[in-house]
């Protein structure tokens, strides 16, 4: 039964190995005002027994006939979104294998009023990363501000100076709408252009007393290494879809980082056998940043992660 909340969370599901944590997550919650949908990816890993176990917390539970995530993950997050949410005004994408603090979705509510006034379309939440174990990686990540520019954000991410993931993420169902979810390879950066479009560019507002637990294993497509020239074609993509659509957005510092980044990963993934492509790439950061600039990325290239990471 369709609950009238202002909270829909959503999961695409594909993987069992951490869903009943997940679930268990959900069905803890202090403040049980939220819808829950579940769009299986006809994954092979049947979750029959815990959507039983869960019922008295699942909305509704589709399953699809028609694997889409392999091939395109975010045409799964969008089919999920699409067919299962109802007449919510905010959607939390949650992963299969991530978890909640038990005063999340109270949190959203004790905030929600202020959100409104302020006109914002995108929550975050602090985080904590956990290993296959529930072993804390990272013990804390929050912002420290009530009030994020996204943009602000995005630099702090690009410098890898901050982290990011969909979960940890709510966003308005009139933002999602007007945007929804960009298709990259793997998903790479999708997260974060989502954040960036769903904000329009503005604020962000972040509940930092409470936390989002996001899962770092092998099973996860971020934390698997076979993956990882995939990853890095996804990341070409993205930032190519930012160079092209909002380069102008950006300050002259971020636009550098943008085409830095962007051509350190594209000469790391074609080396020398995109030649002509390399040399079109050159021409556009010249255009765009000028020759200098331009010398500079490439011969900042070598020592790029070196730099990145001192």
């Amino acid at each position: 039964m369709v609950k009238k909340e202002k909270l829909a969370i959503v999961i695409p599901y594909y993987k069992l190995d951490y869903f009943r944590e997940t679930l268990l997550s959900i069905r803890n919650q202090t403040n049980q005002n939220f819808n829950l949908y579940i769009g299986n990816d006809c994954s092979p890993n049947n979750p029959n027994i815990l959507i039983e176990e869960f019922n008295d917390i699942i909305t509704e539970y589709k399953l699809y006939n028609d694997n889409i995530g392999g091939i395109n993950l975010n045409k799964h997050w969008n089919r999920s979104i699409d067919d299962l949410v109802r007449n919510e005004e905010w959607i939390m994408v949650l992963c299969d294998d991530d978890f909640l603090d038990e005063t999340c979705v109270n949190e959203f509510y004790n905030h929600i009023n202020e959100i409104n006034d302020l006109g914002i379309n995108v929550i975050r939440y602090a985080t904590r990363i956990v290993n296959q174990n529930n072993s804390l990686i990272l013990n804390e990540f929050n912002r420290n501000k009530k009030i994020e520019a996204s943009i602000h954000l995005f630099e702090e991410k690009i410098l890898e100076t901050t982290r990011s993931s969909l979960s940890e993420y709510i966003f308005s169902v009139e933002a999602y709408k007007k945007n929804k979810f960009k298709s990259f390879e793997c998903s790479f950066g999708s997260d974060n252009v989502a954040w960036l479009e769903f904000s329009d560019f503005k604020s962000i507002y972040c509940i930092n007393n409470c936390f989002i637990y996001y899962r770092n294993s092998e099973l996860s497509v971020s934390g698997n290494p076979t993956l990882k020239g995939k990853k890095m074609l996804g990341e070409i993509q993205y930032l190519k879809y930012l160079i092209k659509n909002y380069k102008n957005k950006f300050s002259k510092n971020t636009q550098f980082l943008l085409y830095e980044r962007y051509y350190h990963y594209f000469r790391s993934l074609y080396n020398k056998r995109a030649l002509i492509k390399t040399t079109i790439l050159i021409l556009k950061m010249i255009h765009n940043l000028g020759l200098d600039t331009t010398i500079k990325i490439i011969k900042n290239n070598k020592n790029y992660f070196k730099k990145l990471y001192s």
